[in-house]
């Protein structure tokens, strides 16, 4: 098992640092190009299935690159990172926000909590999101449990809740153009809370 995990460690790895290698040789941002931020807690596995997620979206050419944000220090997050070869900011305030998002590349910022898993396929979603995004438009996935029982009812009320309100949980993700997230970025708050037309796509964001 453990030889299993340090196989995936390194998979995820190199297909990291290959699609950030690549990308490497341009100084300007990639427009349409999504990168992604991640804040994490100090459970590095929820970390690692959010991550295992994102992987094919590199090979499809939809995603650029990654940072991750941890408001407290975490071996587990470290270690998590160092294998996927992102790099790991520690603080919770906006000033660490937008030193995230300054290394970001990418003309869009996928915000998304650690422990939300996409579904297969969710790059081509936002990919069609970011083609017809006005500067306002915001996107965020549909969003789905592994709970079960009263938990279940619990969570798919949140859920209801936040489309009447037009207020996405945290763990919907967030797809933001770049000015509109360093605009709002000025609350410390991820993903920042910003105006503008909510889209819900198809693919759902999977958590317990």
């Amino acid at each position: 098992m453990e030889n299993e995990q340090s196989k995936n460690n390194i998979q995820l790895r190199m297909k990291w640092k290959s699609r950030a290698s690549s990308i490497a040789n341009h100084s300007s941002k990639q427009p349409g190009m999504l990168s992604v931020l991640i804040k994490a807690g100090t459970d590095g596995k929820a970390l690692a299935r959010t991550l295992a997620a994102l992987v094919p979206a590199i090979a499809a050419g939809v995603l650029g690159d990654a940072i991750i944000v941890s408001p407290q220090a975490s071996s587990e997050i470290d270690a998590v990172g160092d294998a996927a070869g992102c790099h790991v900011l520690k603080g919770g305030d906006a000033s660490m926000l937008k030193t995230a998002l300054a290394q970001l590349r990418g003309e869009f910022v996928l915000f998304l909590p650690a422990g939300s898993v996409l579904e297969t396929g969710w790059w081509d979603d936002a990919e069609n999101f970011m083609h017809i995004a006005d500067e306002t438009a915001q996107a965020a996935f549909a969003y789905a449990s592994n709970a079960r029982g009263f938990s279940a009812v619990f969570v798919r009320l949140q859920a209801v809740l936040a489309g009447l309100t037009a207020a996405p949980l945290a763990a919907q993700g967030r797809i933001l153009r770049r000015k509109s997230a360093e605009q709002a970025a000025v609350t410390g708050v991820v993903p920042p809370r910003c105006q503008g037309t909510l889209v819900i796509l198809r693919a759902r964001a999977f958590s317990n």
